[in-house]
């Protein structure tokens, strides 16, 4: 056996146990019993800290290194430099931060989601406080570990979106925000809605299943559960699963979340099975991965080819509907603020993401205490999106990302909107009939072209890096504000 076939064996085998792991987080959020917490905190602490052991071990960083040597590196095919030169990166990363401080963060992060599920079910940030507490410290510690340039949420950032820095995420984030606010000012006449009525949740379960498969999500090698909070997590591409939340009063915010969570499905299902375990077969960043799923959610979700095709499936499964196919693309395309994140409009999402970018950077900088986190949220989104919140569960609780250590972690979401809004733009230019096929229920040729100009090529290219090749420009904001444009004339 070569040495790259060694690492590629080595990297295999390590990414078994990361699916151990994958799957007691999948069971901690859909069935875990409430009191088994504790327990289960200290078994991901010792699996975290036997992984993070292994990928920091002498032996495979000295077979790293080995094969990173110019002379050696230079004589390797294209695919084997990736592994190596992106292996290289991860280990060198890792080795920055002690076992000891892996095991502990497994073990916090355990006890947060506890305590934020109790804290948003009584809607009491008082619950949450101590541990989030905790939780920042540890992530202050880990930036500092990690190092960084100019601001330690830089260091943060980049475990998401590699190369991405304050500095990058000011320069379109603050021109963003302007520009969104000056067009929901253009927003004119009344919000659109539809008839009060119920929406049987068993019928909901089957619609979701429906129209996921539809899109292309391999329910053989998936499926659909529920969680507090909708996410997707990956095994394997053979085991890649979704959880979504229903109300009965509501379909779109079941469907609008199944239809996010497939895209980010469908990813994983595309990557190369074959190299499993190793950089390509991984996604390239969280920022390409959510404009997967925006792509879906909202450039074909929100469509009106798209609306055209869901409007009788409404009526399939829930019977005749008082409202036209036009009022539901409409509805669909309805720019309303809302204080919920994931239930609010294509246009003033962004805004919800530019809030939670500047909570989390002042907690990481020291410019925030935790204690008056639910005062700056509320103070933020009343100066964003000129909302009240009436409560914790409304306000600062919403979110689990922060429950799990993640920060760094949202501004991928307005990452992804810009990414998708340039690569949707491209394909539609090689898909020519794509509208055409939407509406009839057909998916095959949008996922195909993902599968081939994203999907297949892991994280063989950095976000910028593949933007650039896939479209043939360096990413633009124009892409996505000329289709929010669109979206606020709907309303006029």
């Amino acid at each position: 056996m070569t040495e790259i076939q060694t690492l590629r064996a080595r990297l295999q085998s390590l990414t078994k146990l990361g699916s151990a792991l994958a799957l007691m987080s999948w069971d901690e959020e859909v069935n875990l019993p409430e009191r088994a917490h504790e327990y289960r905190g200290e078994v991901n602490a010792q699996l975290s800290s036997e992984l993070h052991e292994r990928i920091t071990s002498d032996e495979l960083t000295s077979l790293v290194n080995k094969l990173a040597d110019p002379e050696v590196f230079n004589s390797l095919t294209d695919d084997e430099k990736v592994i190596v030169r992106e292996t290289k990166r991860d280990i060198d990363q890792a080795k920055k931060l002690p076992t000891e401080f892996v095991e502990r963060m497994a073990r916090l992060t355990t006890k947060a989601f506890s305590a934020w599920v109790e804290a948003r079910k009584k809607s009491d940030f008082k619950i949450y406080e101590p541990v989030l507490g905790e939780i920042l410290k540890m992530k202050i510690e880990e930036a500092r570990l990690l190092g960084y340039k100019d601001s330690p949420y830089d260091a943060l950032l980049d475990e998401f979106e590699p190369d991405m820095t304050v500095q990058k995420i000011d320069a379109v984030f603050k021109p963003l925000a302007a520009s969104l606010a000056e067009l929901i000012g253009s927003v004119r006449g009344s919000v659109p809605s539809l008839p009060a009525r119920q929406y049987p949740l068993d019928k909901q379960v089957i619609l979701n299943q429906k129209i996921a498969a539809a899109l292309g999500y391999d329910l053989h090698t998936g499926r659909i559960d529920i969680s507090p909070h909708p996410f997707t997590i990956s095994l394997h591409p053979t085991d890649v699963r979704i959880t979504t939340r229903y109300d009965s009063n509501d379909f779109w915010g079941a469907l609008g979340s199944t239809i996010h969570e497939t895209g980010h499905a469908l990813y994983e299902q595309g990557l190369p099975a074959s190299e499993h375990g190793t950089p390509l077969g991984e996604a390239g960043s969280l920022g390409i991965h959510e404009s997967q799923s925006r792509t879906w959610e909202n450039f074909v979700g929100r469509s009106r080819p798209f609306t055209s095709f869901l409007y009788p499936q409404l009526a399939e499964h829930f019977g005749a509907q008082k409202f036209s196919e036009e009022e539901l693309y409409l509805w669909l395309n309805r720019v309303q603020p809302n204080p919920i994140r994931v239930e609010s409009d294509e246009v003033t999402y962004n805004l919800h993401i530019i809030i939670r970018y500047e909570l989390e950077k002042d907690l990481i900088e020291g410019n925030l205490a935790v204690a008056d986190l639910p005062a700056a949220w509320n103070a933020k989104v009343k100066l964003y999106l000129g909302l009240d919140i009436k409560n914790d569960a409304e306000g600062v609780l919403q979110d689990v990302h922060w429950s799990h250590g993640a920060f760094g972690y949202f501004p991928t979401y307005t990452l992804g909107n810009l990414y998708a809004a340039q690569l949707f733009a491209t394909a539609r230019k090689a898909l020519p009939t794509m509208d055409e096929d939407f509406a009839k229920g057909k998916f095959k040729g949008l996922l195909g072209w993902q599968r081939e100009n994203i999907h297949r090529h892991g994280r063989r290219y950095h976000a910028d890096e593949l933007i650039e090749r896939v479209t043939g420009e360096k990413l633009s904001s124009e892409y996505l504000l000329e289709h929010l444009a669109a979206k606020v004339k709907l309303n006029y």
